[in-house]
């Protein structure tokens, strides 16, 4: 397991943009997670997290309530939420792995046509760095 920062895992979680860092703290984790190269593009991305979050979830059963806090937050209430949910965690969130070839698996079957394939990005990109 290794730790980045709250926000990043966050924006994972919730599926909006509660990092600062942009795509790049999102791609850094998500890499991380599947332990191999990932695209820096939208549908990469978005397959990675589809696989990421059940583990994550798993792994840290308080990012269920910020999954499901998540949800009811607007644009307007991201920044409070962004901070109440920092001094709850602290700066950083440990995050596991995802099974080896995790991702190369499900990228072959999106290529394919299988059950990722035309999912569209979570995270708005006026958000986005």
């Amino acid at each position: 397991m290794r730790a980045f920062p709250t926000p990043d895992v966050l924006s994972i979680v919730t599926g909006k943009a509660i990092t600062d860092r942009g795509w790049v703290g999102i791609h850094e984790v998500l890499e991380y997670m599947a332990g191999e190269d990932i695209p820096m593009e939208a549908e990469a991305l978005t397959e990675v997290r589809q696989l990421a979050l059940p583990l994550l979830l798993q792994a840290d059963a308080r990012l269920r309530q910020v999954l499901q806090e998540g949800q009811r937050v607007g644009p307007a209430d991201v920044d409070k939420w962004r901070t109440r949910w920092l001094l709850r965690f602290g700066e950083s969130i440990r995050v596991p792995r995802l099974a080896p070839g995790s991702y190369s698996q499900s990228a072959n079957k999106s290529k394919l046509g299988g059950p990722m394939a035309g999912r569209k990005i979570w995270i708005p990109p006026e958000k986005m760095n």
